[in-house]
């Protein structure tokens, strides 16, 4: 049994000491395992990082090539510019044997600066891009329908994303842009004033256009220029532009990018494309006709009217014949002119229809032709006022006439000049100074000594001359002592000029008193004016324009206005349907009475 116990405890032992073996062997195999996997990690790391240094080196050397192809690019790029404008010096010096005419042409081209512009009608919008008197691209866009309500650009961001594209389109930076304006929206004057210096035209003008213009001031824009003057008076060719119109398009400028530059009026555009310097000339576009009468290259008459939209070119003739009568009556030139007035056409109206025209008028119509180089494919008549718009910023090519040079841009709109800044003399030398103390020698002392003594001589030099110019500036005093008698009679003149402008300003209101006092309830008035400035004492016919659903009311409304003893004579220039019915559903009619004096 003790034999038994002790085998047993044996084999207890020996199982401990298999069990602790086991244990150890397998601590053993764990560590090892461990040491293994660390190992391996340092070894992926290593692997990832010699990966990742692999990757910069290539991506560095793959940068390193790519600049290296963008310089050779560019180098080639630069050779190829070269290699072309010698090969164009080359076939200009070759062509200069040939035509010296076509040299002088591409040469300006190739120095002359580029003319945009920008045309705003109320569905449309057309480019015109010139470098000199060539054209090199055009093109129109079409406006959504409801972006634009009379004249009034109602959504300024989609329009000008419009414009941007289209400059994008035509790869055309935004600069020196001109815009031009339809003439429904603006009003036009020649005033005459008792001459003024310089300085004081501008008041002159506001006070009497505030005077005369049935609109008020803070509702437009005025620009103005002199168009002739002598010793006594002075004539102005006043523009007034409507306010909320000119806002809208500014704002639309600004969405697309593009600095105001020059604003300018579609009729007055049109008097750059034709070569007389007397003749009317009229534009026809979609929805609006422009007329013009120009004497001596001054626009004396401007008319601006609307024409049905829904109606062919065949149904418009009988208007635009009639207005262009109409206009040619109303102008009375101060002297008579010699031989038949020249007249020009333009715009969506064909050969055909200025034939018949002319027939109809008993007068040659000619289509306007601008000094304008346009290249095939482009249709100069529905461009007339982008052409008109580049023409005037140029000089005349055989000097017919003087062109009016107005700027419809308002001056808040214009872009700032900016005035260099000038160090001044007592800031140079205070500088000099400070700079220089307490560190010349007397060597340098005696140099800058030489130096002061040159430039004293120099001063003197000024100052002698300084007094040559004083004794010039008071003989002009003395001369202008002599004038104050002149001056005197002009003001007398001025006296008797107010005065003149006071009677003629009681007959306008007296005739508008009698217009509006003696219309039926059935009758809305659009439009009252007179042929005559309000400078003249008699006044002048009175236009009266408006709308009535009753015939039977305008005919008497104009008997009433013959009655009344105040006009010599009464006449119905116009009387037709409205295309648009009225809110009742019935077809107003348009009517036109000239009440003469």
């Amino acid at each position: 049994m003790l034999i038994k116990v002790t085998n047993m405890n044996k084999n207890v032992t020996k199982t401990k000491e298999n069990a602790r073996k086991i244990e150890e062997a397998r601590k053993q195999a764990m560590k090892v395992a461990s040491i293994q996997a660390k190992e391996k990690a340092r070894q992926e790391a290593q692997n990832a990082r010699r990966a990742k240094e692999a990757e910069k080196l290539a991506l560095k050397a793959a940068k390193v090539q790519a600049q290296e192809k963008a310089k050779q690019n560019a180098e080639d790029a630069r050779k190829m510019r070269a290699a072309a404008r010698a090969e164009r010096i080359r076939n200009l010096k070759r062509k200069l044997a040939e035509s010296p005419a076509i040299l002088r042409d591409k040469v300006g081209r190739l120095f002359a600066r580029r003319v945009i512009t920008l045309y705003f009608g109320d569905d449309s919008i057309k480019l015109v891009a010139a470098r000199g008197r060539s054209i090199e691209k055009w093109d129109t866009v079409t406006i959504e329908p409801g972006l634009v309500s009379n004249g009034v650009i109602t959504d300024p961001a989609r329009v000008g994303t419009q414009i941007e594209q289209l400059f994008l389109k035509h790869s055309l930076q935004p600069k020196r842009v001109i815009t031009g304006l339809s003439g429904l929206h603006a009003l036009s004057r020649i005033m005459t004033l008792p001459y003024l210096p310089a300085n004081a035209r501008d008041e002159a003008v506001h006070r009497e256009s505030e005077r005369e213009l049935p609109i008020p001031m803070e509702d437009i824009y005025l620009s103005w220029q002199v168009v002739g003057t002598t010793r006594t008076d002075m004539r102005i060719l006043l523009i007034a532009y409507a306010r909320n119109v000119i806002d809208a398009l500014a704002a639309t400028l600004r969405e697309a990018k593009i600095k105001p530059y020059v604003m300018d009026l579609a009729p007055l555009a049109l008097t750059g494309v034709v070569d007389k310097a007397t003749t009317a000339v009229f534009d026809v576009r979609e929805g609006e006709i422009d007329i013009v009468i120009m004497i001596d290259g001054v626009p004396e008459l401007i008319r601006s009217l609307p024409l049905p939209r829904a109606r062919s070119l065949k149904e418009q003739l009988p208007i635009i014949r009639e207005e262009l009568e109409r206009t040619i009556r109303l102008y009375v030139p101060e002297k008579p002119l010699q031989g038949t007035l020249p007249i020009f056409g333009s715009g969506e109206i064909d050969s055909a229809a200025l034939r018949t025209l002319s027939e109809e008028l008993g007068q040659e119509i000619r289509p306007c032709s601008p000094a304008l180089g346009c290249p095939d494919g482009l249709a100069p008549a529905s461009y007339m006022v982008n052409m008109g718009l580049v023409a005037r910023r140029l000089a005349p090519p055989n000097g017919v006439h003087p062109y009016i040079n107005i700027n419809a841009l308002p001056v808040t709109y214009r872009p700032a000049s900016h005035a260099p800044q000038v160090l001044s003399i007592a800031g140079i030398v205070l500088t000099v100074g400070l700079g220089a103390t307490g560190a010349v020698s007397l060597r340098t002392m005696a140099a800058e000594t030489t130096e002061l003594r040159s430039t004293l001589e120099t001063v003197n030099q000024l100052v002698v001359q300084k007094q040559i110019d004083l004794a010039a500036q008071r003989k002009q005093v003395a001369e202008l002592e002599g004038k104050v008698a002149d001056v005197s009679q002009t003001r007398s003149r001025f006296a008797a000029a107010i005065d003149r402008l006071k009677g003629g300003q009681a007959i306008i209101r007296d005739d508008l008193e009698l217009v509006t006092s003696s219309r039926p309830t059935s009758i809305t008035l659009t439009s009252v004016k007179t042929s005559a400035p309000a400078s003249t004492r008699t006044g002048g016919d009175v236009i009266v324009e408006g709308r009535s659903p009753d015939e039977a009311a305008i005919n008497g409304y104009a008997r009433t206005l013959l009655n009344s003893k105040r006009f010599s004579d009464v006449v119905i220039a116009s009387l037709r349907d409205d295309d648009a019915p009225s809110a009742t559903g019935d077809l107003d009619k348009l009517f036109q009475l000239i009440l003469k004096r």
